[in-house]
């Protein structure tokens, strides 16, 4: 393909497709849209090349394409990048037009702005300003008050609460939803005890958020209850004393399981709280059958799968089951490869998905998926584009996977990929993030896009994927 030399040199970030629009009575009667483009900041500098095409160049444009849509008509056009006033015929003036602005680099929309119940005019000029926001990408969203990294990001009704993550403060931070972007405030109540790693649940009423563990040794046996509502914070003791348990939400309760007690012998049972009442179970026939340290939980419909324990210092390869719904332990059997710092995605119907993290020192770039049902393993291999560990992969509204940083690299830690845990087959996505972030969050929203949070000790953005 011959780029123009103009592609290369896009340095102003503003620029305008004049539509004019005329009625099918004649062009007398017709009015123009003046389309001033804004481009994303930086945009020459997150954009991946590579993803797009075989042969590594500058980033650049290839055309802009509109399309217009309403009662009065529907036209399409696309045009080089360097020859953007186009002409759009056959349309009647008036109100209810749809118009969808997108630039395109290598046959893909790379970005792309919507603009819905525009009125056009019959005998005069209309400028409107076109925001468009990386397709498929990242966009910057805010900044944090404070760094975090191995934070916990809620989702509850008004935003997205961050709290944990820096043992240097208690502050707790709240991103709220405005318009098409995000307010920013700090939390009315801290933490009582600064916390990292920690483990946080809404509650099913979604007026509480529960804090579990990331504090120093037998604080732990103290979690801290959020009241969204009156914006307070405060503590409980565990009425069975321990440390080193796992923690998971199912329905209205929360079951730690295992865990150490003042004496450091570990428990083989699980604690079951509600979350309701904050009353306390001691589930004998629901626990751990090995002392482990570290392992993670996740929950897929009615059954719990905990993994990636230490033992003795070393990474267990041994996955243990559990039902919720009675309450009960169900089995244990091997995943592929000893790791730590893997991610695992809750999928529907009993599955879960385990991709990257560390085997010894070394990264993978595997992903496994488990039935959780039948104790069947679908290994995939080495299936992601890079190598990763304390990443996030989260699970799409399509039924795909959001993997997000991670890895031993800045170009790994910026990058994404997208996985589908019915092939295996992951692709990269084009677009970077403005920073590289590890042990990060990523919390989906529900318009479906994620939010990504933290994850770089040098940096307090956090910025939105927007998967469509």
């Amino acid at each position: 393909m011959v780029r123009p030399v103009l592609y290369f040199l896009l340095t102003v970030l503003t620029s305008a497709i004049l539509l004019t629009l005329a009625s099918c009575g004649g062009a007398e009667s017709g009015g123009s849209i003046q389309l001033n483009l804004n481009l994303p900041t930086d945009w020459e500098n997150r954009l991946d090349m590579g993803v797009l095409s075989s042969s590594v160049g500058t980033p650049y444009i290839g055309s802009i394409r509109v399309q217009v849509a309403g009662a009065g008509g529907n036209e399409s056009v696309e045009v080089p990048y360097i020859d953007r006033r186009t002409l759009v015929s056959g349309l009647t003036p008036g109100g209810g037009y749809t118009i969808t602005v997108q630039a395109v680099t290598e046959g893909t929309v790379i970005m792309e702005k919507i603009l819905q119940g525009v009125t056009l005019p019959k005998e005069h000029s209309l400028a409107l300003d076109v925001n468009l926001i990386e397709s498929g990408g990242f966009s910057y969203a805010g900044s944090l008050l404070y760094t975090r990294l191995q934070h916990s990001a809620v989702l509850y009704s008004s935003g997205v609460l961050v709290l944990g993550g820096n043992l240097s403060t208690g502050v707790m931070e709240s991103i709220g939803f405005s318009g098409e972007g995000f307010s920013m405030s700090a939390f009315a109540d801290s933490l009582t005890y600064p916390r990292t790693g920690q483990k946080a649940f809404l509650s099913s009423q979604g007026e509480e958020v529960l804090v579990f563990l990331g504090s120093q040794g037998q604080e732990d046996s103290i979690y801290e209850v959020i009241d969204l509502v009156n914006s307070t914070s405060s503590t409980k003791l565990l009425g069975t004393i321990r440390t080193g348990y796992f923690p998971a939400h199912y329905g209205s309760s929360i079951y730690l399981v295992g865990g150490y007690d003042t004496n450091s012998a570990w428990q083989g049972n699980t604690i079951k709280i509600s979350d309701e009442t904050l009353f306390e179970t001691v589930l004998s026939g629901m626990g751990s059958s090995f002392a482990q340290s570290n392992a993670q939980c996740t929950v897929s419909n009615t059954k719990l799968a905990c993994l990636g324990g230490s033992v003795l210092g070393a990474y267990s390869s041994t996955l243990e089951t559990y039902d919720l719904s009675n309450e009960i332990y169900l089995y244990q059997f091997p995943i592929t490869n000893l790791k730590s710092n893997f991610a695992t995605t809750s999928l529907p119907n009993e599955k879960i998905l385990i991709t990257g993290g560390l085997s010894g020192i070394f990264y993978l770039k595997d992903a496994e998926k488990i039935d959780l049902s039948t104790n069947q393993s679908d290994y995939f291999g080495t299936t992601l584009n890079r190598l990763r560990a304390g990443h996030t992969a989260t699970l799409l509204d399509d039924g795909r996977v959001l993997i997000v940083g991670g890895g031993a690299t800045q170009q790994v830690m910026e990058s994404a990929e997208i996985l589908d845990p019915v092939t295996g087959i992951s692709v990269n996505i084009p677009w970077k993030m403005r920073v590289p972030r590890y042990d990060h969050t990523a919390t989906k929203l529900p318009n479906g896009n994620v939010l990504i949070i933290g994850g770089n000790p040098g940096d307090k953005t956090f910025e939105v994927f927007n998967p469509n």
